[in-house]
């Protein structure tokens, strides 16, 4: 049997290694919960269950990074998930997911002409 080059520095065959999606599988981000809109849930307490941010999305404002959470209502226990692209959401989205905050409350608001969560 003849060695890959790889086989010969690490000991290793090309059957033994796992792929990518081995490690990080591919999953859509909830696609069967119903989508709503943040305007229309601002106020309201709910659970950010699961979130995740897509960085090079495109739309027709360009390419920008856009996230994308699924939300429990904890009245009722209604799943969800809303998107957006709010700066100050995405910046508050980005540390959750970095501490490993998730899954926590928020409410969002809108006290300017931004969106906000806290």
């Amino acid at each position: 049997m003849v060695k890959t080059a790889q086989e010969k520095q690490t000991g290793t065959s090309t059957q033994e290694l796992k792929s990518v999606s081995d490690y990080m599988p591919e999953r859509g981000f909830y696609p069967d919960l119903p989508k709503v809109k943040l305007a229309d849930i601002l106020g309201k307490a709910l659970v950010i269950r699961d979130a995740t941010i897509i960085e090079n999305f495109e739309s027709q404002f360009g390419i920008h990074p856009f996230a994308i959470l699924m939300l429990e209502d904890p009245e009722n226990g209604t799943m969800s998930t809303v998107g957006t692209s709010a700066i100050v959401v995405l910046k508050k989205v980005r540390s959750l997911l970095a501490y490993k905050f998730l899954p926590c409350m928020v409410t969002f608001s809108k006290p300017g002409a931004y969106y906000d969560m806290a």
